[in-house]
């Protein structure tokens, strides 16, 4: 039964499609007022458990328990009618208090003087603004959000997150599924990965975020070199001349202090969030 404290129980959820083994015995707790990440690579069952969570799928085995709470989501790419009006297609689809709030919101992605215009001229950034819009208009106890920021400017990703933040001072639950946690995973109480569909844990609020970086050498001597300057860091050999590094935000100074006496031509943020192992 469900925690009063928490809005999603999954206990061993399992799915398979034909012989391929997507989720493996998930289990997951995410308490109601948070902000919940869930990463990895493209097929490797993010969107799936979203969707076994909605009520999508409902042939897969283990528990799922979300009490009372009601769901708003966006999973995969929003779905319109084309041949109708931005602003035609909010009225169908949502009520009237909704309706204001999307107007609100799409004005606040810089959307308002295009509302009028068909779906079908819209660009895909526009269209995941609409999308957006529509989501978090409606007034619920979970949000699920897949791939939240594809295609979008930096203010409208800015402006998605401050309305998250909101919700989740008022008790909502959100989880947002990404490849890319580069953002996003600065704001989230926890990140999850799914790897061999498992679902880990890989960082908690309670910590500093970490991030992959790349450093490049002169030449593999060089590298192999620098990698036992590095020490503790989590590091992984690519193909040419570098190194994946993963650590805390906050320890990048420790890392070029160690790195000092290395032939080092450059160090940059990935930002595909790749993790060590997956390169």
């Amino acid at each position: 039964m469900l925690n009063t404290e928490n809005s999603v129980q999954l206990s061993i959820i399992s799915k398979k499609f034909h012989n391929n083994i997507v989720l493996d015995g998930v289990n997951l707790d995410i308490k109601a007022g948070t902000i919940i990440g869930i990463t990895g690579k493209n097929g490797a069952g993010k969107t799936t458990l979203l969707k076994i969570i909605l009520g999508y799928i409902t042939d897969f085995a283990g528990i799922k328990d979300l009490g009372s709470s009601t769901v708003s989501a966006l999973i995969e790419m929003p779905v319109f009618y084309d041949s109708i009006s931005g602003l035609d297609n909010l009225n169908y689809m949502l009520n009237n208090n909704e309706y204001i709030r999307a107007l609100e919101i799409a004005k606040s992605f810089k959307l308002g003087e295009y509302l009028n215009k068909q779906v079908k001229k819209y660009s895909l950034g526009m269209k995941q603004k609409l999308g957006l819009a529509v989501v978090l208009s409606r007034d619920a106890d979970i949000y699920l959000i897949d791939e939240p920021f594809n295609s979008l400017d930096m203010e409208s990703i800015d402006k998605s997150i401050d309305i998250i933040k909101d919700y989740k001072s008022k008790g909502k639950t959100i989880i947002i599924v990404s490849h890319n946690m580069s953002r996003v995973g600065i704001d989230c109480d926890q990140i999850y990965m799914i790897k061999n569909a498992n679902l880990i844990q890989i960082n908690s609020k309670n910590k500093t975020p970490q991030v992959v970086y790349i450093a490049k050498f002169n030449n593999v001597a060089t590298r192999d070199a620098a990698r036992n300057l590095i020490g503790d860091f989590k590091t992984e050999k690519l193909n040419d001349n570098s190194l994946s590094i993963i650590l805390d935000r906050n320890d990048l100074n420790i890392l070029l202090k160690r790195l000092s006496d290395s032939e080092l031509i450059e160090i940059y943020e990935n930002h595909d969030q790749r993790m060590p192992g997956d390169m």
